[in-house]
């Protein structure tokens, strides 16, 4: 039974192939993980690269673990990138958007020491053509992915997608 969810599964998959490179970025807030699963599915998202400091989730299905397999049985690789992400304790206690636009000026200005993280990035985008930066914040813009998807449009032209 299991075998034939992963073949219906693939041969959607199969009819919805796209061939444009786009980097996708997705946030898990408010879905529920079959929704988020449908998304990159309906997408044709090859690689999800989880930009999550702390890859640990109290919603249903978004931990490392349980992701990584949900993403597997749906032909999705599953990439962990920590160091691109952002502590906790530099997240705590916000209470405006200065709070946020001083994070992601700070963020913005560690990339340099990232360049390895963005490079492979990159390169992921380069050899899998369809990708996506995964991190909780359902609106890219309170959300660190927002740098790393601008970055990466400015210093490659690469076509981005917010999901």
């Amino acid at each position: 039974m299991e075998m034939e969810g992963i073949a219906r599964i693939k041969a959607v998959k199969e009819q919805l192939r796209q061939t444009e490179q786009i980097l996708f970025t997705i946030g898990y807030e408010g879905l529920s993980i079959e929704n988020y699963l449908n998304t990159l599915i309906k997408n044709d998202v090859h690689v999800l690269c989880d930009v999550r400091n702390n890859p640990f989730s109290r919603k249903f299905g978004f931990s490392k673990n349980n992701l990584q397999e949900y993403l597997k049985n749906v032909c999705i690789e599953y990439v962990h990138l920590p160091e691109l992400g952002i502590s906790s304790e530099k997240r705590n206690n916000f209470n405006s958007d200065k709070d946020y636009r001083n994070l992601f000026i700070d963020y913005k200005l560690s990339l340099s020491k990232r360049q390895d993280n963005i490079d492979r990035i990159y390169q992921l985008l380069q050899t899998k053509t369809r990708i996506v930066l995964a991190c909780f914040e359902h609106d890219p813009s309170y959300c660190h992915r927002h740098i790393i998807r601008d970055y990466l449009k400015e210093k490659y032209y690469v076509n981005t997608v917010d999901l």
